[in-house]
């Protein structure tokens, strides 16, 4: 309870204790209870003074007053306690607009929160990781691995913060930098299934493909429901040409997440490698339901088509593909493929002429 409350009440009880008729109270109760001795009441009752005596209703109203301070000082506590200091307010504020997609917004409030200097270290290391988080959905790689390094500067155990500081290091090419942290973290945390698939897509990047298989292995002995990891494994044994392995993961993956389009995709190229073209095509067939604007399928599908013969239906399917990307050198020449099967000889060689000169546009853009 507050002092004013303590104050208040302590002053109403001695205002009540100095009422004038104090001593008549006393001897009327005194008086009365003799009275209740003579009726019909059993002797256990007659030291309590009747509903309509003057003492009870003097008695009651500063117990009722008493009653009602504290109550009021308890609210008043309880509303005290209820009100965040505004650093917490913005910190749920962002994490509402984070979930709304709305990541600049998400940043403002975790900007605001950091610069309160409410936060003790543990909240500010937090908000520093969240605002990583935030800036890395936008892309904003340098000021998020600034976010993450202050995190762990607050909170060196920090976990969470050194894995996407980790996979920071990876989108930014950094991959000998990002194997180093994730061994650091195993080392430290050898059950981190997240550090092990982190690793594992490092090694990826620097083509060190065994290394990457047995980290994939060792988180999904950790993680076992993991779609992407299973999926990033398949794309190891896709790369290595061992298809059926492949084919396994990516179905896998796709039994734990039935809408990973990439799986359906990449499963399609597998079994076309292996000339399955019927179950390339419907898997082909699944990723364009999932997701129509993937031009890159259509180009596949056209290949699975080809492959069959069906060159009407590779054209439109390659058709689809241009469209959605007009500067595919690949599906221009492959097209031109399936025009030149057709007998049309003329449209072949535009296809084959465009596929050329985008390849010599886009050659020098990478020189």
């Amino acid at each position: 309870m507050n002092a004013w409350c303590v104050e208040r009440t302590l002053l109403l009880l001695m205002i009540f204790d100095r009422t004038p008729d104090r001593l008549w109270e006393e001897k009327m109760f005194r008086r009365e209870a003799a009275t209740f001795r003579k009726g019909p009441f059993p002797q256990s009752q007659a030291a309590l003074p009747p509903d309509n005596h003057p003492m009870k209703r003097l008695l009651i109203l500063p117990a009722l007053v008493v009653i009602l301070i504290l109550t009021a000082c308890a609210t008043v506590n309880s509303l005290a306690q209820s009100v965040s200091p505004p650093a917490e307010g913005d910190l749920h504020r962002a994490q509402g607009a984070y979930a709304a997609g709305n990541y600049t917004l998400a940043i403002e409030y975790l900007g605001r929160a950091i610069q309160s200097g409410e936060l003790g270290d543990a909240s500010l290391a937090e908000a520093y990781y969240d605002r990583g988080v935030a800036y890395s959905a936008q892309g904003e790689y340098e000021r998020a691995l600034a976010d993450y390094r202050q995190a762990l500067r607050l909170k060196p155990d920090f976990t969470e913060a050194s894995i996407n500081l980790g996979a920071l290091y990876n989108a930014l090419g950094e991959h000998a930098r990002a194997v180093t942290m994730f061994t650091e973290i195993i080392r430290s945390k050898p059950d981190a299934a997240e550090a092990y698939y982190n690793r594992g897509n490092a090694y990826v990047a620097l083509d060190e493909f065994q290394q990457a298989l047995t980290d994939y292995n060792r988180a999904l002995q950790l993680e076992p429901t993991s779609a992407e990891t299973y999926y990033n494994r398949g794309n190891v044994y896709f790369m290595l040409g061992r298809w059926q392995p492949a084919i396994a993961d990516y179905g896998q993956a796709i039994h734990l997440n039935p809408r990973h389009v990439m799986a359906y995709n990449n499963r399609g190229i597998a079994y076309r490698a292996l000339e399955q073209h019927r179950q390339a095509i419907a898997d082909y067939d699944r990723a364009i339901r999932l997701a129509p604007e993937l031009y890159g399928t259509y180009n596949n599908r056209g290949n699975a088509y080809s492959a069959l013969g069906e060159w009407r239906k590779a054209i439109a399917d390659y058709d689809r593909s241009l469209r959605l990307n007009p500067d595919s050198a690949e599906t221009y020449y492959n097209r031109g493929l399936a025009y030149e099967a057709l007998g049309q000889v003329a449209r072949a060689k535009e296809d084959f002429k465009k596929a050329a000169d985008l390849n010599q546009r886009q050659s020098r853009i990478i020189q």
